[in-house]
């Protein structure tokens, strides 16, 4: 079926060896629901790309809710108007209902996409928007503002909806729901100028669920990263995070992340349990989200000695948090392959520690956790699986070490900041679309 939108003039190409003429070479607007100082890992994607590209060269503004969990240090209520870094970062209300309740969530995407869409109208227009479905409405409002004011948009998925909602159980797949989210995304994916994904299983997952019939000549994908300069590997006896945690004489297995329902954590304690007796071993999990309380609740059920929990560090000390572990795991239920991107992964890359991948032999982490030997696999569910690939990362401190070092190299040479923002740049201003 032909798009609906109104015809769109391609980006101008411009010269791109001088950034000073480069500067207000296109105006870009970032529709998301969480923006920095927002603890959660799309925050400080958006964060990073829009004050990349504003140093860039471009114009951008951001146009975000009021943070729902602040980092810690930051006040809870985020100034409505403000400059950051080179942005204009524009915050609309956000009810803050409990955010682990779904009816709750969607309170608050629902209040916050109200806001949103009263001060896109209000916006000049903007030569791209930039939307994500972090609030399920976002999308929609820019597939609307291309048919109310012929804006051009980016849909920049993080995260492969409705398919991950329906996999988790959240809705039926059979349902009222599920169907008109499907027709709506799909819509929003068929009128976008540009699709971009996280990883080539995502690009497979999207083809498949959002862009059929050949809809997706408009499909990109660009790899997340992690900050190489804010994360260093560093020695467990110089890091400051291990002396005040008792960390230095431990072998520690270390989740530093989102406990969403995504992520298979419960294998991970059934590892801890096993390997209760070990006292040399400690499970020590960073982070908060919808699994948290729950997956106390069963460490404390089991009392099992061996596994911590913490909260979110600040992003002062998360620097040195990310590197307080001996292996870094990361985490996919069953059947979410593809859906989503652990952004924890490029982390755990820079921390050049191995990682410990308990996720399906399909999916693209453990394909580039075995192309570059950094780390080990277990499949979801395998418990006994993870055990002896922890035994042997403790009992071998050379492939320990050698593959700390491949991740490390691995992230210096694929998953860098500057090396994303430049393909994101690269993309937006370039006439490539179409």
């Amino acid at each position: 079926m032909p798009s609906l939108a109104p015809p769109c003039r391609p980006l101008e190409s411009r010269d791109r060896s001088d950034p000073a003429d480069r500067g207000g070479s296109y105006r870009l607007l970032i529709l998301t629901q969480y923006y920095q100082p927002e603890l959660i890992a799309s925050a400080q994607m958006h964060s990073d790309i829009a004050v990349g590209l504003a140093r860039k060269g471009a114009r951008v503004r951001v146009l975000a809710a009021q943070p729902a969990i602040a980092s810690p240090g930051a006040p809870p209520r985020q100034p409505a108007h403000e400059y950051l870094q080179g942005v204009r970062v524009r915050r609309v209300a956000n009810p803050r209902w409990n955010r682990i309740s779904l009816i709750g969530r969607l309170v608050n995407f629902a209040v916050t996409s109200v806001g949103a869409l009263i001060q896109l109208l209000r916006e000049p227009k903007w030569d791209l928007l930039v939307v994500d479905p972090t609030s399920p409405f976002n999308p929609l409002l820019a597939w609307l503002m291309r048919r109310l004011r012929g804006l051009r948009y980016a849909f920049l998925i993080t995260d492969v909806y409705p398919t991950i909602a329906i996999s988790l159980g959240y809705v039926s797949p059979t349902g009222l729901v599920a169907r008109l989210w499907h027709w709506a995304y799909r819509l929003v994916c068929r009128d976008a100028d540009c699709v971009i994904v996280l990883g080539e299983c995502m690009r497979r997952r999207v083809r498949e669920s959002l862009l059929p019939n050949g809809h997706g000549r408009n499909l990109r994908v660009i790899h997340g990263w992690a900050d190489e300069r804010a994360i260093t590997p560093c020695a467990k006896r110089d890091n400051p995070f291990c002396r005040d945690h008792s960390l230095h004489d431990k072998f520690v297995v270390l989740y530093s992340g989102n406990l969403g329902r995504g992520h298979d954590l419960e294998t991970l304690l059934d590892a801890a349990d096993r390997l209760r007796d070990d006292p040399e071993i400690l499970f020590l999990i960073i982070g908060d989200g919808a699994q948290r309380a729950r997956l106390q609740a069963i460490a404390a059920e089991r009392e099992l000695p061996n596994v911590r929990f913490l909260p979110y560090q600040s992003p002062e000390i998360a620097g040195r948090s990310l590197t307080c572990g001996d292996v870094c795991v990361v985490s996919i239920r069953k059947g979410i392959e593809g859906l989503l991107f652990p952004w924890k992964f490029y982390s755990s890359l820079a921390s050049g520690r191995p990682i410990l991948a308990i996720t399906d032999a399909r999916s693209e982490v453990a394909g580039i956790i075995e192309t570059n030997q950094c780390g080990l696999r277990a499949e979801p569910g395998d418990a006994a699986g993870v055990v002896a690939a922890l035994r042997t990362l403790k009992d071998q401190s050379d492939l320990r070490g050698r593959m700390g070092r491949n991740a490390r190299a691995l992230l210096e040479a694929r998953f860098t900041r500057e090396r994303a923002i430049e393909a994101y740049d690269e993309l937006f201003a370039g006439a490539r679309w179409r």
